[in-house]
């Protein structure tokens, strides 16, 4: 260090001086001076000194980062420890460029400020250390859902995680891979940067076939019951798959083994991955050997009668062979049962096991027969007795009863006076023989009739298939005693609600006397229509009071297949006077469906009820039946007649007078007399010789003339 001192005189005379500087340390360059400093002048002098007062120098930790020229790995990485310098200066003022090379390798030179523990250099030496710092962990396998899965080839990942712990961060930090299934498709050596405090994931990814799976048969059977001449069956496969990692693979494409499912999942081992892989359908006629036996008889009670519900059981039996080896068949026999009229198969439907032939016994619940019409009971006298007579006609379905008894049963309200009978005189015929028949009362569904039963052996047996008679005649005794009969002439009261058309008959419920026809024929209840599809119809009912009391009565349309939705009724309600107005004609119109098909039918009835009715089948109902046929001839032919048959009225093209009615036959009868007379005026004029063959033609033309022109007109 120097310290320079300089001296003034401000007297007017020089002055003599001595100056000795303080010491410093060791001296370099004069410490004391003495002289003559004269008359306003000055005198200056310079010291210096050398010593150590840069002093307690200590180096201390800047800065620590990775050593960037350093390979880092995922075991070893390389630390630099960036140094600072700190001393002591004990002058008051700064040294500057002092030498740091003794110490610092970095800084060499610096300037050093006046102070205790001031820092010279931040960058004083760089020292390097080898450190492990990164901890790395590898995850489980788990599935590539980038990779489309698929049953020959899978893809699986797995995760490495680099964690750092020592708070530095890391740039091109070499990883390796971890152990990976199959073929690795990036294990490769790798560089990632790690920061400080966090975790680096790498991801590594492999390829492989772990998955076995196998087509297996899961379900044959049928989607319904076959008939007995084509059979189809559906063979239904599953797949399963054995998958020996412990992945499970979502969305796995199937399409290389299945065709109904085509993606699933497939989890580790052994599972069933589907049971709809593929689903066949194979048809054909594997029902062989079929042998049909006739219908018998089997059990039950033959009763005929309106009301009467009785059925009897009847079997029939066949027997098939099922060809297939591999699939039960199920069959709908109907085909091949027999249709006895009444009879209604219980259950059609039977499984013929694979490889196997059966014999199936096929259940019928059979109604016997039925009541197709009764006569009103008819009365008359004899000298000493009241004479009853009743007559009536039932039909057989079918030969399944002509072994059995059958019982014809009858309202006993439909026989006056039955109970003030003489039972001794009472005798009974059918088909007018009186062989072996007996007569009774019993109770069908809390209702009493009077039965006839037919024996077995009635002849060479009971009655075959068919219509039969049967009249029972009893007496009533006119002695005294005895009762004058009673209950109305015009026979038995209605059972209305029978299932079957009926003849006429009087209804009589204690309060009302009526009776409902057809009113082209007072003794039938029944209608058989025949048109073609589009066709219209229109018929007439006829009500008539058979008592002495006013008759208010219900017309309506009823029918199982909805068919009144076709029907229009004139009236749905009229009143029945006594005396001269005692009768009421109700017009019932429709129409065919365009849509229908030849050889359909339709039924409805036209159901009539007075006040005390509670419905069909009460006292107070009776019915008027309809079966419509549908039939493109006759429908034709009587449409045809119809048309002949009409009035049509003639318009004045002036719009003068009223119209002039004449028969529409006339037109076709005016065609017809046109093309006669053209074609006679043509024989004329080319001179044709008349002949047999000529006159026949002409005949015929005339003819043909007609029959076309009548659907031609409007």
């Amino acid at each position: 260090m120097n310290r320079t001192v300089e001296i003034f005189n401000d007297a007017t005379s020089s002055i003599d001086y001595n100056l000795t500087l303080q010491n410093y340390g060791s001296v370099i360059q004069g410490e004391s001076w003495n002289g003559t400093i004269p008359a306003s002048g000055s005198v200056q002098h310079t010291g210096v000194w050398e010593n150590d007062w840069i002093t307690g120098q200590t180096e201390s930790s800047y800065s620590k980062y990775e050593d960037s020229g350093f390979d880092h790995g995922e075991d070893e990485q390389v630390l630099v420890n960036q140094t600072q310098l700190v001393v002591d200066n004990s002058r008051s003022f700064q040294f500057s460029g002092v030498d740091l090379s003794s110490v610092c390798s970095q800084t060499t030179t610096d300037d050093v400020p006046s102070g205790q523990g001031v820092t010279v250099a931040m960058d004083c030496n760089r020292p390097t250390f080898t450190v492990d710092f990164i901890d790395e962990s590898n995850s489980s396998l788990f599935e590539d859902r980038a990779f489309g899965q698929g049953l020959d080839t899978q893809g699986v990942s797995r995760r490495k995680n680099l964690t750092e712990t020592g708070g530095y961060s890391w740039t091109g930090v070499n990883v390796s891979s971890p152990e990976m299934p199959g073929s690795c498709v990036n294990c490769g050596q790798r560089e990632v940067d790690v920061d400080a405090d966090s975790t680096s994931s790498v991801y590594y990814n492999s390829t492989g076939d772990w998955i076995d799976a196998s087509v297996k048969v899961f379900e044959k059977g049928q989607y319904g019951a076959a008939d007995l001449d084509q059979q189809s069956f559906y063979n239904q496969t599953s797949l399963e798959a054995s998958n020996s990692r412990s992945v499970s693979f979502t969305s796995v494409d199937l399409s290389s083994k299945c065709s109904v499912t085509t993606s699933a999942e497939v989890p580790p081992g052994s599972s069933m991955v589907t049971t709809a892989c593929t689903n066949s359908t194979f048809s054909g006629d594997w029902i062989q050997n079929e042998v049909n036996e006739s219908t018998r008889f089997q059990e039950g009670s033959v009763v005929i009668g309106d009301g009467v519900s009785e059925l009897y059981r009847a079997g029939q039996n066949v027997s098939v062979a099922n060809t297939r080896s591999d699939v039960n068949l199920t069959v709908d026999f109907s085909g091949k049962l027999v249709e006895e009229q009444g009879c209604s198969v219980v259950d059609s439907v039977r499984t013929v096991r694979a490889s196997t032939t059966a014999e199936f016994e096929f259940e019928k619940m059979c109604s016997p027969g039925e009541v197709v019409s009764h006569k009103p009971v008819q009365k008359t006298e004899t000298a000493t007795d009241f004479k009853y007579t009743y007559r009536g006609e039932f039909e057989v379905y079918s030969n399944l009863t002509e072994e059995e008894p059958i019982t014809f049963a009858v309202e006993r309200s439909r026989l006056s006076n039955f109970e003030e009978r003489l039972p001794t005189e009472t005798e009974v015929y059918v088909d007018g023989r009186d062989s072996g028949l007996s007569v009774d009362q019993r109770y069908f569904n809390d209702t009493e009739y009077v039965t006839v039963e037919v024996p077995d052996d009635f002849g060479n047996s009971s009655l075959h298939e068919g219509s039969h008679s049967m009249k029972l005649v009893y007496y009533e005794s006119k002695s005294p005693g005895g009762t004058s009969g009673g209950g109305s002439t015009g026979g038995g009261v209605v059972g209305g609600g029978s299932s079957q058309p009926q003849e006429t008959v009087e209804n009589v419920t204690g309060e009302y006397n009526w009776t409902v026809s057809a009113a082209v024929a007072s003794d039938t209840q029944k209608f058989t229509v025949a048109r073609a599809p589009g066709d219209t119809f229109e018929k007439q009912i006829l009500l008539e009071n058979t008592g002495s009391e006013e008759v208010p009565l219900n017309i309506s349309c009823t029918s199982q297949d909805d068919f009144c939705r076709y029907v229009d009724l004139e009236v749905d309600r009229v009143v029945l006077n006594t005396g001269s107005f005692n009768q009421k004609q109700v017009t019932v119109s429709g129409n065919i469906p365009a849509n229908a098909s030849a050889g359909s039918s339709y039924t409805f009835r036209i159901l009539v009820e007075d006040p005390s009715s509670t419905g069909l089948g009460s006292e107070g109902a009776a019915t008027v039946d309809f079966l419509v046929t549908v039939s493109d001839f006759f429908g034709g032919i009587v449409s045809y007649a119809n048309k002949l048959t009409e009035w049509r009225e003639l318009e004045s093209p002036f719009g003068i007078g009223n119209p002039i009615p004449y028969p529409f036959a006339l037109l076709p009868l005016l065609s017809a007399a046109v093309v006669g007379l053209t074609a006679l005026g043509i024989r004329r004029l080319l001179e044709i010789e008349s002949s047999a063959l000529v006159q026949a033609s002409h005949f015929g033309l005339i003819v043909l003339t007609f029959l076309v022109s009548v659907p031609l007109w409007p």
